[in-house]
């Protein structure tokens, strides 16, 4: 059974405040899924602090906790292995907890004297090349998400033009609307108008009519009085032996 030699890395080029962390990391163990081994923790020669893998926060960090997300420094590169990291570190600020980044600290691989050289590099560039392969997995998806999005939009696009057309049709609608309900209020206006003006007119007609029964009683009177009045004269007449005639037409002597 062939067992795979433990790794190796040196990190340098950090001189902030925990430039003591700088040094040669050993293997310390590794997590493996289905048995392929994917990234191990390193631990520093000397000093109780790890350098390893934060799959939640997709980070390089090193800290005195293995897989704590509370570290000193980190650094936001997918790459399989430490020596493959090209994005800058940063480190946490002890007096202000800022984050500052350090583009010179880097990390490089520390091989036995017995290995091969030839080997070595081949491993690396495979190594590379997988970070790259990963990398471009993460591209594809990347461009995967952004033709559904198009396609998402392109089909919103077309709702909103459509909620659009229907938009304007009731509009349309309600102006149509609007117009009838003013030739409307315009024509209840005008019943209103000719109410009035009959309620005038039967005022009028009752008017008339009561100066039309006031002159008849009047007539009803004049004609009683002089029927009284007839009545009268030929009674006196009678008395007297006058006799009275009434003529209609013209008199001949």
């Amino acid at each position: 059974m062939i067992h795979k030699a433990a790794e190796s890395f040196r990190l340098f080029g950090h001189h902030g405040p925990y430039k003591d962390c700088m040094g040669v990391y050993h293997e310390h163990s590794s997590e493996t899924r289905n048995g392929v081994v994917l990234r191990s923790v390193y631990r520093h020669e000397v000093l109780p602090v790890f350098l390893y893998w934060h799959s939640k926060d997709k980070t390089w960090a090193l800290s005195n906790t293995i897989g704590s997300s509370k570290c000193w420094m980190f650094s936001s590169d997918p790459a399989r292995k430490p020596h493959l990291i090209v994005a800058p570190w940063k480190y946490i600020c002890p007096k202000n907890k800022e984050w500052r980044e350090d583009d010179r600290m880097k990390c490089e691989p520390r091989t036995d004297g017995g290995a091969s050289r030839k080997g070595e590099l081949l491993k690396t560039q495979l190594e590379a090349m997988e970070s790259v392969r990963e990398a471009m997995d993460g591209e594809n998806k990347l461009l995967r998400d952004r033709i559904r999005f198009a396609k998402a939009l392109t089909e919103l696009e077309e709702d909103v033009k459509t909620l659009t057309e229907k938009n304007e049709s009731l509009l349309r609608r309600r102006s149509q609307l609007l117009e009838r309900m003013e030739e409307l209020e315009k024509i209840k206006k005008k019943c209103k108008d000719l109410a009035e003006e009959k309620a005038q007119l039967e005022t009028h007609s009752r008017n008339i009519l009561t100066k039309i029964e006031s002159k008849e009683h009047l007539l009803e009177r004049y004609d009683a009085s002089q029927m009284e009045s007839r009545h009268d004269t030929g009674s006196e007449a009678a008395e007297n032996g006058i006799e009275v005639r009434e003529y209609c037409g013209d008199d001949s002597d």
